[in-house]
Protein backbone atom coordinates (compact mmCIF):
# COMPACT_ATOMS: atom_id res chain seq x y z
CA UNK A 1 0.00 0.00 0.00
CA UNK A 2 1.44 3.38 -0.58
CA UNK A 3 0.15 6.66 0.76
CA UNK A 4 -0.33 9.11 -1.39
CA UNK A 5 -0.65 12.88 -0.17
CA UNK A 6 -3.66 14.44 -1.87
CA UNK A 7 -4.03 18.14 -3.56
CA UNK A 8 -5.83 20.93 -1.82
CA UNK A 9 -9.28 20.09 -1.42
CA UNK A 10 -9.55 16.80 -2.27
CA UNK A 11 -10.03 13.50 -0.40
CA UNK A 12 -7.67 9.92 -0.49
CA UNK A 13 -8.73 6.88 0.48
CA UNK A 14 -5.91 4.40 0.70
CA UNK A 15 -7.57 0.89 1.65
CA UNK A 16 -6.18 -2.50 2.15
CA UNK A 17 -8.35 -6.06 2.20
CA UNK A 18 -6.93 -9.32 3.63
CA UNK A 19 -7.55 -12.88 3.54
CA UNK A 20 -6.18 -15.66 5.37
CA UNK A 21 -5.42 -17.84 2.62
CA UNK A 22 -7.72 -17.95 -0.63
CA UNK A 23 -10.66 -18.43 0.88
CA UNK A 24 -10.17 -17.65 4.26
CA UNK A 25 -11.30 -15.20 7.17
CA UNK A 26 -11.10 -11.74 6.08
CA UNK A 27 -10.75 -8.34 7.38
CA UNK A 28 -9.80 -5.19 5.19
CA UNK A 29 -9.09 -1.67 6.40
CA UNK A 30 -8.38 2.04 5.28
CA UNK A 31 -7.65 5.46 6.38
CA UNK A 32 -9.06 8.75 4.60
CA UNK A 33 -6.69 11.54 4.50
CA UNK A 34 -7.11 15.15 3.57
CA UNK A 35 -5.43 17.59 1.07
CA UNK A 36 -2.71 18.21 3.88
CA UNK A 37 -2.49 14.50 4.07
CA UNK A 38 -4.04 14.74 7.96
CA UNK A 39 -6.34 12.07 9.38
CA UNK A 40 -9.79 12.31 8.32
CA UNK A 41 -11.25 8.82 8.71
CA UNK A 42 -9.59 4.99 9.88
CA UNK A 43 -11.52 1.59 9.86
CA UNK A 44 -11.38 -1.50 10.15
CA UNK A 45 -13.81 -4.43 9.68
CA UNK A 46 -13.74 -8.05 9.48
CA UNK A 47 -15.84 -9.84 7.41
CA UNK A 48 -16.62 -13.35 6.17
CA UNK A 49 -14.77 -16.46 4.69
CA UNK A 50 -14.06 -15.26 0.96
CA UNK A 51 -11.13 -15.13 -1.73
CA UNK A 52 -8.02 -12.10 -1.51
CA UNK A 53 -9.52 -10.58 -4.88
CA UNK A 54 -13.02 -10.24 -3.03
CA UNK A 55 -11.33 -9.17 0.51
CA UNK A 56 -9.83 -6.50 -1.90
CA UNK A 57 -13.30 -5.40 -3.36
CA UNK A 58 -15.03 -5.66 -0.14
CA UNK A 59 -12.98 -3.01 1.71
CA UNK A 60 -12.95 -0.57 -0.95
CA UNK A 61 -17.05 -0.81 -1.22
CA UNK A 62 -17.01 -0.64 2.86
CA UNK A 63 -14.32 2.99 2.72
CA UNK A 64 -16.82 4.82 -0.19
CA UNK A 65 -19.81 3.69 1.96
Amino acid sequence: MCLVKPVAKQLVLNTNGYSLGNLGVECGGGILRDGNGNLVFAFLVPFDIVTSIQAEVKTLLFGVH
